[in-house]
């Protein structure tokens, strides 16, 4: 009875939002609350993984686009100054595609991620002009993971805070930026949301 109190109290304070760490491939994880949902496109090209779920309006969502054409491999950074046209690269085909499904892009800010750089995107609403959405973009291997956390109703920061804080990268699989032998061009990048 004090067991099935204490949960019902802990569903009370936490609005039933109850997180799980979802191992999305060999080297990322992170938590998502409720149900999550995965799409594998990987009979289409370019291959991505999406790995969601839905609570009310929020969504949820990590997208994996792995690089594995030979010519888009070539194009991996192979230097600190290539990564950062990469991620230019990348940045503007994701900022295209959120602005496709009606998210106004706001700026980006360079983080860290572990050792890692990447990056955090915000947008907001085109018709409300609030903050409705937030995004992690980080390169490790031949993947591109974005992390996106969108609610146009009810963006609460601190679901957006626990969901994007919690990308958690397998360092035992020696995860890394800049490949050796790419050439210095950039690379095609699909939609996000």
């Amino acid at each position: 009875m004090r067991k099935t109190l204490l949960i019902l109290l802990a569903t009370l304070l936490y609005g039933g939002n109850f997180y799980g760490q979802t191992k999305v491939d060999d080297l990322v994880s992170i938590e998502f609350p409720g149900t999550v949902l995965r799409n594998d496109t990987t009979q289409y090209k370019p291959k991505v993984l999406k790995v969601y779920t839905k609570k009310g309006d929020e969504l949820y969502l990590l997208q994996r686009l792995a690089i594995y054409r030979e010519e888009d491999l070539k194009r991996l950074p192979a230097s600190a100054k290539q990564l950062d046209d990469f991620y230019k690269e990348i940045l503007a085909g994701l900022i295209k595609g959120m602005e496709r499904n009606g998210y106004l892009f706001r700026d980006s800010t360079q983080i860290k991620q572990g050792e890692f750089k990447a990056y955090s995107l915000t947008y907001e609403d085109l018709k409300s002009g609030k903050k409705c959405a937030e995004s992690k973009v980080i390169l490790l291997n031949k993947s591109i993971y974005s992390a996106t956390y969108a609610s146009r109703e009810h963006f609460d920061f601190f679901n957006k805070d626990n969901f994007l804080s919690s990308l958690t990268i397998d360092m035992t699989k020696n995860p890394q930026q800049i490949v050796e032998g790419s050439l210095p061009t950039s690379a095609v990048v699909g939609d996000s949301v």
